[in-house]
């Protein structure tokens, strides 16, 4: 009989070294299919950085919803985790299909040289794997496609801040006694919303809602106690989102956060016809009782703007002030 397992405590930090120009990046499909002309507006955004592009494969094969069949995405993302010229990895986009790979990422490969992983959504089941398994730090932001290779690419101040985030561009340093705080436009910091007040430390971990959810009873999921949880969605109605929140309160993963920083939840409104509770009042009802600091509206998720979040790095959290600065960054300094 199987023993049961719980959410992992996370193995000691890696950070993985920062991009520099000449470096290379490996390009990977590990979810859904790939738009050829997103990707091809992306790549030479990333090029022209610098970079170096490598592939391992087809990014552009197709196996119904996913980007080819589970052995040719778990073996291209497995190769460029190894691959000892790569210094970070750039998910072409999510959709659907980590999860199918969780269990083979070889973890081992990830903690002999670490990268930066970049991407969001259901790139998510990555990041929680990474750092649950490997120590792995990453970088929550736009994956290739649904991000750079729009033709209106995010704001040049969301570019600017994800490239100072790979260490690439810009002096950006941080500790506890040097706070970095992410810039945050006046618009966007007036739309967030203080539930519960307060100020919070500690490791980020989480991405996408639905994703994480996914991921319950799995190892690969990092536990959040003692952790600032952080979570997004997109096209889900308030009332899946209330079930979220409830399996996570039931499987006791709510128990011990350090804070909640709430994301976008992008198309999130009920059905026409049906009644429901506004998305503040879920919120309300299962993180006010916490009594840890939480802050809701943060400008990361399925938004055109998506702001970079580093993952399994430690942060300060100010609920009254509506702010977030990096204790450390997600790269090796």
């Amino acid at each position: 009989m199987k023993s049961k397992t719980g959410p992992a405590e996370l193995p000691a930090r890696l950070a993985p070294p920062r991009l520099q120009r000449g470096d290379t990046v490996s390009i990977v499909a590990p979810a859904g299919p790939v738009d050829r002309a997103k990707l091809e507006r992306a790549l030479p955004r990333i090029e022209a950085r610098g970079l170096r592009i490598k592939l391992h494969g087809d990014v552009y094969a197709q196996h119904g919803y996913l980007a080819g069949d589970d052995e040719r995405r778990v073996a291209e993302l497995n190769a460029a985790l190894a691959d000892p010229e790569t210094t970070a990895v750039f998910p072409a986009r999510g959709g659907y299909g980590c999860s199918r790979l969780a269990h083979r990422i070889d973890f081992g490969a990830a903690a002999s040289h670490p990268k930066l992983l970049i991407g969001f959504s259901d790139i998510t089941v990555l990041h929680a794997t990474l750092a649950s398994r490997a120590g792995v730090a990453t970088l929550h932001s736009a994956n290739l496609s649904d991000g750079w290779g729009e033709e209106q690419p995010p704001a040049e101040w969301i570019e600017e801040w994800f490239w100072r985030c790979t260490g690439l561009c810009g002096e950006l340093a941080a500790s506890a006694e040097r706070p970095c705080p992410l810039p945050v436009t006046p618009e966007a910091q007036q739309a967030m919303t203080t539930i519960t007040g307060g100020v919070a430390e500690g490791v980020v971990v989480g991405g996408n809602a639905a994703v994480l959810t996914g991921l319950i009873g799995a190892p690969q999921l990092p536990s959040f106690a003692g952790k600032i949880l952080f979570l997004e969605d997109v096209g889900e109605q308030p009332y899946r989102i209330d079930r979220m929140l409830s399996q996570m309160r039931l499987a006791g993963l709510l128990d011990g956060v350090a804070a909640v920083l709430l994301g976008q939840f992008t198309d999130a409104e009920p059905a026409d016809d049906k009644p429901s509770l506004a998305l503040d009042q879920v919120f309300a009802d299962y993180l006010a009782p916490l009594g840890v600091p939480v802050l809701a509206g943060f400008p990361t998720g399925h938004v055109r703007d998506n702001l970079a979040l580093p993952l399994n790095t430690r942060v300060r959290l100010d609920a009254d002030q509506k702010t977030v600065s990096l204790l450390e960054m997600p790269f090796a300094e």
